[in-house]
C-alpha cells in the first residue's frame, strides 16, 4: 500500500512538473511576441480583417494635409522645363515603383501606357487601386492584397526585383504618394477579395507599425499627412506610438547608414513633412518640436556652406570629410549627383522661407540639375528614373515667369500649393 502511494505521489509530482514547464514555455512565447512586432508574413494575406484595428475616420482626417512648397523664380525657362517633362513621360511596361514616381512628378491623374498596347492608356490611380486593371498592367500580378488588418501593397524583395513589377520599392511608398496628392481615405479600391478603401491601407500600416522596421521614411510621410489630427496610434500588439517617438527615431538615424536610400535625403524629407503637419495640428511636444526645428536648421546650414561651386552637393554632404563627385566612378557620377541634389531641393522647398536657404542656393542647384538633363540621353533618364524624377519635380518649383506661369508649371509638376 505504501509503495502504491509513493508511485502515485511520484506520478503526480512529474505531471505537475511537466505542466509547470509547459506554462513557463507558453509565458515566454507570449512575452516574446508582445515585445517584438515584425510585419506579418505573406501567408497572412486574404485572411478576414480584424475589426478592432480599423481606422476610425471620425477621429482622423479623411482628406490628408496638403503640403505647401516655396516658389522660387529661378533661371530655368518654362519652355525648357516643359521639354524635360515631355522626355520623362512613362514608357509601356513601367513597374509600380516607376508609376509611383510618375505620380510624384505629374500628379495622380496622369495616364500610363498599356504594356502591350501603347495606344491604350489608363489613369495611374486606376491601374493601382483597381484589381482587374492592375492584373492587366503589371506582369507580376496586382499590387494590393487583403490582410487580416486591412489592405497592403506588396513590397519589393530586392533579390527578385526584376520579376516584381507590381511591388512598391519601399514599405509605405504607395500610401505616402497617395497622401502627398490628397487622395482621401474614403477613396474606393478593390483586391481579389472585394471592395475596400484607402483607409484600409492605413489600417494595415498602423497595425504592423514598428520603430525597428527598415526605412521608416515613407510610412512617416503617410502617417504625418493622414493621421496627424489623431496624434498617436496603437499597433496590433497594443504598443502605443506617438509622433514624438517617430521624430526621435528619424533624427537619431545616421545619414551614412548604408541601408538608407538616396544618401539619407529621405530622412530629411519625412522630417520636413512632419514639421509642416505639426504646424497645423501641434501633435509634437515642445521638446520634440524644438529638437526637430534645430535638426532641420542644422542641415540647412550644412547645405548652404557645403554646396559645390558647380551647384550640386557632394556625396558625403552630411560630413566634413572629402566626398566630391569627382571621387565617384564616371559611370555613377552623374546619377549620384542628380540623386543628392534633386532630393535636397525637394525637402528644402517644404520649409518656410525663414528656415530655408537663400533663393540663390535653389537657383544654383536647379541650374546644375537642368544641365544634367540636357546632357543625359533618353536611355539614361529611364535607367535612372527615380533620381531624375525627383530632380525634375524640384526644377518645376524654380522656373522663371510670372505668378500665373509659376502656378501652371508647379501644377504640371504635381501640386499647386505654394508656401508663403
Amino acid at each position: 500500500m505504501m509503495k502504491s502511494n509513493k508511485i502515485a505521489m511520484l506520478v503526480g509530482f512529474v505531471a505537475g512538473l511537466l505542466v509547470g514547464i509547459a506554462l513557463c514555455v507558453l509565458l515566454v512565447v507570449f512575452l516574446f511576441q508582445a515585445s517584438y512586432a515584425p510585419p506579418p508574413s505573406a501567408e497572412e494575406v486574404d485572411n478576414p480583417r480584424s475589426e478592432n484595428l480599423r481606422i476610425d475616420q471620425s477621429r482622423t482626417s479623411v482628406t490628408p494635409i496638403a503640403l505647401q512648397r516655396r516658389r522660387i523664380f529661378g533661371p530655368v525657362a518654362r519652355q525648357r522645363y516643359q521639354a524635360t517633362l515631355d522626355r520623362m513621360r512613362l514608357k509601356p511596361g513601367a513597374s509600380l515603383s516607376i508609376v509611383l514616381h510618375g505620380m510624384h512628378l505629374y500628379g495622380c491623374r496622369f495616364n500610363v501606357p498599356h504594356p502591350r498596347d501603347p495606344e491604350r492608356t489608363e489613369p495611374a490611380l486606376e491601374i493601382i487601386l483597381n484589381h482587374e486593371k492592375a492584373l492587366d498592367f503589371f506582369t507580376g500580378g496586382a499590387p494590393l492584397v487583403t490582410t487580416r488588418y486591412g489592405v497592403r501593397c506588396r513590397t519589393l524583395v530586392q533579390r527578385d526585383a526584376r520579376w516584381q513589377s507590381e511591388r512598391e520599392a519601399h514599405t509605405g511608398q504607395l500610401l505616402a504618394v497617395l497622401a502627398e496628392y490628397n487622395v482621401p481615405l474614403n477613396r474606393a479600391l478593390t483586391t481579389s477579395v472585394g471592395e475596400h478603401t484607402v483607409s484600409d491601407i492605413l489600417a494595415d500600416t498602423i497595425a504592423n507599425f514598428s520603430l525597428d522596421e527598415f526605412q521608416l521614411e515613407w510610412n512617416a510621410v503617410a502617417l504625418a499627412l493622414y493621421h496627424a489630427p489623431y496624434g498617436s496610434w496603437r499597433n496590433k500588439f497594443g504598443i502605443m506610438f506617438t509622433f514624438n517617438d517617430l521624430v526621435e527615431t528619424l533624427v537619431a538615424t545616421r545619414f551614412d547608414d548604408p541601408r538608407l536610400s538616396c544618401q539619407g535625403t529621405h530622412l530629411l524629407y519625412s522630417l520636413a513633412v512632419i514639421f509642416q503637419a505639426d504646424r497645423q495640428h501641434h501633435m509634437l511636444s515642445e521638446e520634440t518640436r524644438s529638437t526637430l526645428h534645430h535638426h532641420l536648421e542644422t542641415q540647412v546650414e550644412k547645405l548652404v556652406t557645403g554646396q559645390q561651386s558647380s551647384g550640386c552637393w557632394p556625396v558625403r554632404w552630411f560630413s566634413n570629410e572629402p566626398g566630391d563627385l569627382e571621387m565617384v566612378p564616371a559611370d555613377r557620377r552623374q546619377r549620384l549627383g542628380v540623386t543628392i541634389t534633386g532630393h535636397h531641393l525637394e525637402w528644402l522647398l517644404l520649409l518656410p522661407q525663414h528656415m530655408g536657404p537663400p533663393e540663390q542656393i535653389f537657383a544654383h542647384a536647379a541650374t546644375w540639375l537642368d544641365r544634367q538633363f540636357q546632357n543625359a540621353t533618353n536611355a539614361q533618364l529611364f535607367d535612372g528614373y527615380c533620381p531624375y524624377c525627383h530632380a525634375a519635380f524640384a526644377i518645376g518649383w524654380t522656373c522663371d515667369g510670372d505668378q500665373d506661369t509659376a502656378t501652371s508649371v508647379a501644377a504640371t509638376a504635381g501640386s499647386e500649393a505654394v508656401l508663403e
